[in-house]
């Protein structure tokens, strides 16, 4: 029976980018929520939504931009770490960012 030799190197910086992600994923999580709970306590008035200028499909896609935007800043810049963080395919997140026309390099911290 052969026993697998582990790299003990590869396997501390394995573990190291999984809590270096796992750390991401807490903060995008928290900045969602805190997302959200502006956007649900925001009071929009019945007379906001007959203006001529109300568009809700604007509205959602300055959200959608937003996340995707502050998906690849707490990853860094990676869109294969954002793309997980919002829990979308590497084409819908490569049609958006063209889109919206984000600029990934420039949302590093």
């Amino acid at each position: 029976m052969k026993v697998k030799k582990t790299n003990s190197l590869e396997d501390d910086s394995n573990q190291q980018f999984k809590e270096s992600f796992d750390a991401d994923l807490k903060q995008l999580q928290k900045i969602v929520l805190q997302l959200e709970n502006k956007i649900h306590n925001f009071n929009l008035s019945r007379s906001s939504l007959f203006e001529k200028d109300f568009c809700l499909a604007s509205k959602i896609r300055d959200y959608e931009k937003g996340l995707i935007e502050l998906a690849l800043k707490v990853s860094g810049g990676s869109q294969v770490k954002a793309l997980k963080l919002l829990g979308v395919k590497k084409s819908t997140l490569n049609s958006k960012i063209k889109r919206y026309k984000i600029q990934s390099n420039k949302l590093v911290y």
